[in-house]
């Protein structure tokens, strides 16, 4: 994280770097969310699942070869499936993920 690059937009930022391994043919994502967004286990593992799915639906759109890491944000506690997808897209058109 400490050398990737860093896109921020509502509910989400992304940090991303070139991956460095040459058999990898799809981006690889994890997903945090900090204890500050909230301090319920369960919130924080939802806001986690949505952020997941939000990015499984866009994978087989993707070319490039990148290693993310995708932080949920406070405002994402409030949003739903449809919200944080709408706040992800353009993060990853952003990065060059999606055309």
């Amino acid at each position: 994280m400490k050398k990737g690059k860093r896109v921020t937009g509502s509910g989400a930022t992304i940090v991303y770097i070139t991956s460095t391994d040459s058999e990898a043919t799809n981006p690889r994502f994890a997903f945090v969310v900090a204890k500050s967004v909230d301090k319920r286990a369960t919130a924080r593992n939802r806001i986690k699942r949505l952020l997941s799915e939000s990015v499984r639906h866009l994978i087989p759109g993707m070319t490039t070869r990148f290693d993310c890491v995708v932080i949920g944000m406070r405002e994402a506690v409030h949003m739903d499936q449809k919200g944080l997808e709408g706040a992800i897209l353009p993060l990853l058109q952003k990065v060059g993920l999606l055309t």
